[in-house]
């Protein structure tokens, strides 16, 4: 900053003028925040005063080791940046009244339509994405609800109860059940982002600002790499992609968006029987099956089924693939020793890599064994099976302080699962011999 004649410095009045010259640059600084500036209006002057301040701060307590990640925040600062999702087309952070947009809606519905409706996930196996997207299921859901009621026409297909009938797929419409009950599960409980924004009490945060204020001040308290900076964002991406899909579900799902209509208003003459058994036929399954639990009756009505459950309970007795593996929404009291039966005998593989992930510490042994035996399995129901995540899981442990360290003596451990297989279980063995192979290439073997 220049302040008009050079000042010279010589003998006693060098002191004195370092004294007045840091005067008046203090006078300097406090005029230039204190009065308004003539480009901005006086909300313009705060802001810039505010940015001024909070730079100042930043660079007080900035060190090397944090320069580059805080230049990184910097640049992030606007939705702009390319490291939040959709952040380019909808406003960070989120509102209700900004996400009504039509580029951000626009941009919502192009991102969703095009992804898998659904990812099953599993131990030892490569995530599978469902065979059909998010806009296949829109576009379709008229379709697949007339494939659902003409099977529903056929009693062998109303199975509310007993064992998987994969001989029902084809003439049942499994596939269309499938995508009906998804679409009808998710409407459900779509809101179209209300859950989001309203405070639970009044004066409260609303549970968006909640979720986002636990992920803590993190430009404050930058981490120790740029893989912090990372997953800060991931986490921030995992809550926007939630609450973005919901606003798209709230948009997209039909007139009849929680799944109680499966049937239109006027029921023609030959669905009269059928809707007949969903309203009332239904109830009384679920009757029976609570009175074998002395449910008293001022809780029966509570314990109804909803429709898109009812709608679960069939899908899951065809086969359908999501439902078999997450089968929450299969109830308790339907739970059949004979539905259980029928989905172990079809996915024995799920249980023993289920116990493999339960005894690995107490029998690494038993666990390899166990591993090998489902991962065969696996590969026989369709599935890609990721040996490499099998054979660290198997070769590794965490110490005291949670960090991973090598088995001291993996080779020797695979020597004894193998003396634990039949020798008629030639796929098994072999099954070993590949785990066994991947984890000496890892370099589990010592």
């Amino acid at each position: 900053m220049h302040f008009g004649k050079s000042i010279s410095w010589t003998g006693r009045s060098k002191a004195i003028v370092a004294v007045l010259v840091g005067c008046v640059c203090l006078g300097v600084l406090v005029v230039v925040y204190m009065q308004p500036i003539d480009r901005g209006s006086e909300d313009e002057t705060e802001e810039i005063l505010y940015q001024e301040i909070d730079k100042s701060h930043r660079q007080s307590r900035t060190t090397p080791e944090t320069e580059t990640r805080l230049a990184q925040l910097d640049e992030s600062e606007s939705p702009s940046n390319g490291m939040l999702l959709l952040g380019d087309e909808c406003p960070d952070p989120l509102e209700q009244s900004s996400l009504s947009n039509a580029e951000c809606l626009k941009a919502i519905d192009q991102h969703f339509r095009s992804e898998a409706a659904y990812t099953i996930e599993y131990f030892g196996m490569v995530p599978k994405e469902s065979p059909f997207t998010f806009g296949e299921m829109f576009d379709g859901y008229e379709n697949d609800r007339e494939l659902v009621v003409d099977a529903l026409l056929r009693p062998e297909c109303r199975l509310l109860e007993g064992p998987i009938r994969m001989d029902l797929r084809e003439s049942c419409n499994a596939d269309a059940f499938g995508r009906f009950t998804l679409l009808t599960e998710l409407c459900h409980t779509a809101t179209g982002g209300d859950k989001w924004f309203d405070p639970w009490l009044k004066g409260s945060k609303s549970p968006y600002r909640h979720k986002m204020d636990e992920l803590g001040d993190f430009e404050s308290n930058p981490g120790e790499s740029q893989s912090d900076v990372e997953a800060y964002f991931a986490k921030v991406n995992e809550i926007r992609e939630e609450v973005l899909k919901d606003v798209w579900l709230g948009s997209k799902c039909p007139s009849f968006s929680s799944g109680d209509h499966l049937f239109p208003d006027e029921v023609s003459r030959s669905l009269v029987e059928l809707a007949r058994w969903w309203d009332e036929g239904t109830k009384e399954v679920r009757k029976n099956q609570l009175a074998k639990y002395d449910v008293p009756p001022s809780v029966m009505d509570s314990l109804q089924w909803a429709p898109y459950e009812r709608l679960a309970e069939i899908a899951v007795r065809l086969g359908d693939t999501r439902l078999v593996f997450y089968d929450s929404l299969i109830s308790l009291l339907s739970e059949s020793n004979e539905y259980r039966k029928s989905k172990r005998s079809l996915y024995l593989w799920m249980e023993q890599l289920n116990v493999a992930l339960e005894v690995r510490d107490s029998s690494r042994e038993r666990s390899i064994a166990l591993a090998a035996r489902g991962l065969v399995g696996m590969r026989e129901s369709g599935f890609d099976a990721d040996v490499a995540a099998v054979a660290r899981f198997l070769c590794e442990t965490e110490d005291s302080q949670e960090t991973r360290t090598v088995v001291e003596d993996c080779a020797s451990t695979f020597r004894a699962a193998e003396l634990m297989l039949d020798t008629a279980e030639w796929k098994a063995l072999r099954m070993l011999d590949e785990i066994a192979t991947v984890a000496l290439d890892q370099g589990f073997f010592q």
